[in-house]
């Protein structure tokens, strides 16, 4: 925001290992000296009653067998102009709509199964985007939910690469 035409944000993912987890902030920095949270995401770690509940925090997969202990933590969030894909352990890739820094919303996920960890920045080249998980290897997909016109088409971006920013 270098013309002041628009508030400038910033993504704040805590890493948290226990429950509860973590939480992603959207915080608004257009004044710098007085920053403040616009919006939030969790996930059903996030909340305190979860942490026991069996239908939030399973114990079990579904063929039954026991569930592996996963980490929860939010990590590495990548940012374009309306959507943040972050890894989130245990709960895969998700892609947040931050459109309206007020009200962020999930518009997309995928979830390696079974006990996947997914960790790394996700990469995006030519419109697919691709990530690690640490315990079921490497993962490709597409996004098309909403503004997916904004994912690169013409080059390799992610999100730890400050060439691209």
């Amino acid at each position: 925001n270098t013309d002041g035409a628009r508030p400038s944000y910033m993504v704040v993912s805590t890493e948290r290992p226990t429950c509860p987890t973590s939480f992603m902030y959207l915080v608004n920095v257009e004044a710098e000296a007085f920053p403040h949270v616009t919006g939030t995401f969790g996930v059903a770690q996030n909340e305190l009653k979860d942490c026991v509940d069996p239908v939030a925090n399973p114990i079990l997969e579904a063929d039954g067998t026991p569930r592996a202990n996963l980490s929860w933590m939010n990590h590495n969030p990548t940012v374009f102009k309306n959507l943040i894909f972050v890894s989130w352990y245990g709960h895969g890739i998700r892609v947040i709509d931050i459109s309206n820094p007020y009200n962020l919303r999930e518009v997309g996920h995928a979830v390696p199964a079974p006990a996947g960890v997914a960790r790394s920045y996700p990469v995006f080249d030519h419109g697919l985007i691709y990530w690690v998980d640490n315990r079921t290897g490497i993962h490709v997909a597409r996004y098309s939910g909403p503004f997916a016109n904004e994912i690169p088409t013409d080059a390799v971006y992610t999100g730890n690469d400050g060439r691209h920013h």
